[in-house]
């Protein structure tokens, strides 16, 4: 009795049995290059997006945030109450705030809200009796009403409240006679404590002859978070600079918060300043396109007469985004050609081990379109 005649489903299938773990091989390969393919260029925009997020990350908080260049007056009418001086702070704060209300979709969710502490410029210090090795000392009163969520206290407590009492509607001029604005209560860091030598209860005065005001050290504090970037846009506060000078000896310079409504004691003889900035979210930058941010960053820059080097990181990044790109789609033009060339010649190797069978099927009578879909 004869032998059935090959059928293209036998034919197929006894292909399939004798070859199985070629046709494993070939189906694995492909499927990894077309994953890999596929997520590719989602994996390059990944990667272009976390190293452009790093590099904004990499300035220091005062090149990184938006900040206006120019310190702004606050006072310089009569001498306020603390309900005014509280009145003041605000509407400043709004007027601040004003100012990136049109930042753009883009920088405007990489943006936090506005930051601002109102200063009294820096005054000579008497020193006490505790520092005979130091020449001279000098402070800085420092105005915010946020500055308890960002310190603990470590001795004493934080300023309280402050009245200028008779003095308050005077002119700021009118004040300048010693012992006419009531003592200022103020706290500084643990660290900036021991640079001056000040002990919590402890009196000094302002040796201005033009600022005529007593300072009261009335507690010391801690950071809550000694690297965020509040403190670095307000040098010499949590740790005192001191400076050993050749010529005039050990300079010792410090900052020191007052309580909110003590705008009175900051704006006398002259008006005080405020530094404003607006904290920019390094890690936010990593899911906006980087065009969109940077036209928004240059237009508030220009219309709002803010600074910030980010748009200068958002630049460069454009030149190695493109470096980048170039260099790994050529590793992936590279890969992918590779892995097209193993399958191709193991589909090679898979007929060629075959091709005495496909000789045999002919001789039993398969036709040659049938050989030539099973190869």
């Amino acid at each position: 009795m004869s032998a059935p005649r090959p059928t293209a489903v036998r034919l197929l299938l006894r292909q399939a049995r004798a070859e199985a773990g070629t046709l494993v091989a070939l189906a694995l390969t492909t499927f990894l290059v077309a994953g890999v393919l596929a997520a590719w260029p989602r994996a390059v925009e990944r990667m272009v997006a976390d190293d452009l997020a790093q590099q904004v990350a990499a300035q220091s908080a005062v090149a990184r945030d938006l900040a206006l260049p120019a310190r702004d007056v606050v006072g310089g009418g009569p001498v306020p109450t603390p309900a005014e001086a509280t009145a003041l702070v605000d509407a400043h704060r709004e007027q601040v705030e004003a100012r990136v209300a049109d930042a753009g979709p883009a920088l405007a969710a990489v943006l936090s809200g506005a930051e601002q502490v109102i200063a009294r410029e820096t005054f000579d210090l008497s020193k006490g009796d505790a520092a005979p090795d130091v020449s001279e000392m000098f402070l800085t009163l420092l105005l915010d009403p946020t500055v308890a969520e960002q310190v603990e206290v470590v001795e004493g407590r934080l300023p309280g409240p402050y009245d200028a009492g008779a003095v308050a509607g005077a002119a700021p001029g009118d004040v300048t006679v010693p012992g006419r604005l009531p003592p200022v209560e103020v706290a500084v860091s643990a660290a900036t404590a021991e640079d001056l030598r000040w002990r919590v209860g402890e009196d000094r005065r302002s040796l201005d002859a033009g600022y005529p005001v007593t300072v009261r050290l009335v507690g010391t504090f801690a950071a809550v978070d000694p690297g965020a970037g509040y403190w670095s846009h307000l040098p010499s506060t949590l740790a005192a600079s001191v400076v050993d000078d050749p010529n005039n000896g050990v300079l010792v310079t410090g900052a020191a918060f007052v309580a909110p409504t003590a705008l009175a004691a900051l704006a006398v003889p002259t008006p005080a300043s405020a530094r404003s900035w607006y904290p920019l979210d390094a890690a936010a930058v990593r899911g906006q396109d980087r065009e969109a941010l940077l036209a928004d960053l240059l237009r508030i820059r220009a219309a709002q007469g803010l600074r910030s080097e980010t748009a200068d990181v958002l630049v460069a990044g454009r030149a190695r985004e493109a470096t980048v790109t170039t260099v790994l789609d050529v590793l992936a033009a590279g890969t992918a050609g590779t892995a097209l060339g193993v399958l191709w010649l193991a589909a090679v190797l898979a007929v060629e081990r075959r091709r005495a069978a496909f000789v045999l099927l002919r001789a039993r009578g398969a036709s040659g379109a049938a050989v030539r879909g099973l190869a």
